[in-house]
């Protein structure tokens, strides 16, 4: 019989595993891998390194880890190095996807992350980006699955929740609170408040972008139902307002990208349902 293995998460990222009473904590680079394994003592028993597109370049130890290339985001590699991401098998030596986009034509039917695996990531096998959007045509408009409108709207959904993790990934990698706060600044005077008026796209933004163990004020997980503030947070000189006037420049710009596509599912929405 297998080993169980039990895994601990916070804010969707992989941060420790139990296997035998063993406990495993993950440190992770800035795209997600795991680059060391912790014990109780903190003591590193295990590290990794590898090659841009997910191959194991080097490793020391010798604990039981399917989390290693991009092992923060739930990557999970079999022992024969093909490494499953939800709705598709990667295979790094190969450098693509097994199977096909389901958004081909309109995506490329097997390139991972635009051949950029060290820019990006892919938590949901279906387009660049992280979010943790779902499409259930079923629940959100109650189509069954043999309504002939089914797998227009779904590919239409899977098409906003691409955009989505694209919207919140440009956001997360424009406003940096550290060392250009002075851009976070401009951001928060150029675009809009992300307000709850504004339609879905204030909680989709504020889930992805705020979320526990995420982006942080005075040391508490941000909360997106604080915002909008009545005027633009502004870098004012110590760390926890630089953290905060960087949270809300990321909420400002993934809502504003977020308007229009949201805008133009809805009208997509529409036009699946009008088919005969």
């Amino acid at each position: 019989m297998a080993m169980s293995m039990r895994v601990t998460n916070m804010g969707g990222r992989v941060i420790a595993t139990k296997r035998a009473g063993v406990r495993s904590y993950h440190q992770h680079d800035a795209l997600g891998n795991t680059i060391a394994l912790i014990n109780d003592s903190a003591v590193v028993t295990d590290t990794y390194t590898y090659w841009p597109y997910g191959e194991l370049r080097t490793s020391t130890g010798s604990t039981t880890n399917p989390f290693k290339f991009c092992g923060a985001w739930g990557y999970y590699t079999d022992t024969t190095g093909r490494t499953y991401v939800r709705a598709r098998t990667l295979r790094p030596g190969l450098t693509r996807w097994m199977t096909v986009d389901p958004l081909w034509p309109k995506e490329s039917a097997f390139f991972y992350c635009l051949g950029s695996p060290v820019l990006h990531v892919d938590p949901s096998g279906l387009g660049y980006g992280i979010s943790r959007c779902r499409c259930q045509p079923t629940v959100t408009v109650s189509l069954p699955k043999k309504h002939p409108a089914y797998k227009c709207i779904l590919t239409a959904c899977l098409e906003f929740c691409r955009d989505v993790g694209n919207a919140v990934f440009d956001a997360n990698a424009q406003c940096k609170w550290a060392p250009i706060f002075e851009k976070c600044d401009a951001v928060n005077n150029t675009y809009p408040a992300c307000t709850q008026a504004s339609g879905p796209w204030h909680t989709i933004c504020g889930r992805e972008i705020c979320q526990p163990g995420g982006s942080v004020y005075n040391g508490h997980p941000a909360n997106y139902s604080n915002y909008p503030d009545p005027e633009p947070q502004l870098s004012t000189g110590s760390n926890s307002t630089w953290q905060f006037c960087c949270v809300e420049c990321k909420m400002r710009l993934c809502c504003w990208t977020m308007a229009s596509t949201w805008a133009a599912y809805l009208k997509r929405e529409a036009k699946c349902l009008k088919r005969p």
